[in-house]
């Protein structure tokens, strides 16, 4: 395997998601276009501020985007769950047992019920 395959596949299948080109994320977070293609492409990997803005723009975790964890929503999107749910019990949770709990509801977002 490459070494930037899995980064690109996650951020190709993030922007495809959300149904964008890639150069409307370049002009989100203020890169040329070709840059972007090229972390798509497997060709170069961004540096850390680069990663921030596209973990920002696509509202997931640096660590999804890394191929870290499989658990997509950033902190602000989990904090917000959180309060939309008024689930404040999830503080007397474990991390872990919290995260697997935001990874089943973070599935349940994005396979709904038929």
């Amino acid at each position: 395997m490459e070494r930037f395959e899995k980064f690109r596949y996650t951020l190709q299948n993030l922007r495809e998601n959300r149904d964008v080109k890639q150069a409307e994320v370049a002009s989100a977070i203020g890169i040329a276009p070709s840059s972007y293609s090229n972390y798509e492409q497997g060709l170069h990997m961004p540096d850390y501020t680069v990663l921030i803005k596209l973990a920002d723009y696509f509202d997931v975790t640096l660590d999804y985007l890394l191929d870290r964890t499989e658990t997509k929503l950033s902190w602000s999107r989990q904090t917000e769950l959180m309060k939309q749910y008024d689930l404040d019990l999830l503080d007397a949770l474990s991390t872990r047992d919290r995260k697997i709990l935001l990874y089943i509801a973070d599935r349940l977002r994005d396979h709904p019920k038929s």
